[in-house]
């Protein structure tokens, strides 16, 4: 269990992994939020890896975690070790 406050956006079919989260007091957005909205409340960021998630969390100065689904997502990662 965490202990630290979480926040989940899931885009497409993602089985029951929504309702798991929310049952265990997580707030699980039904559609994406405002990014600025949402990282000024985060202190780290799990990501696939997304151009324009990863590059808004760099400029917010958050720590990411990046798990690359996808080619784009591994170019845009060694951009941001750049």
């Amino acid at each position: 269990v965490l202990s630290v406050p979480v926040e989940a956006f899931f885009r497409g079919q993602t089985g029951p992994v929504p309702e798991f989260l929310r049952l265990r007091g997580m707030k699980v957005h039904e559609t994406a939020p405002p990014l600025a909205e949402v990282l000024s409340r985060c202190s780290h960021i799990l990501t696939q890896g997304g151009a324009m998630t990863a590059a808004a969390a760099f400029s917010a100065g958050r720590p990411q975690l990046v798990i690359p689904g996808h080619d784009e997502a591994d170019l845009n990662l060694a951009m941001l070790k750049q």
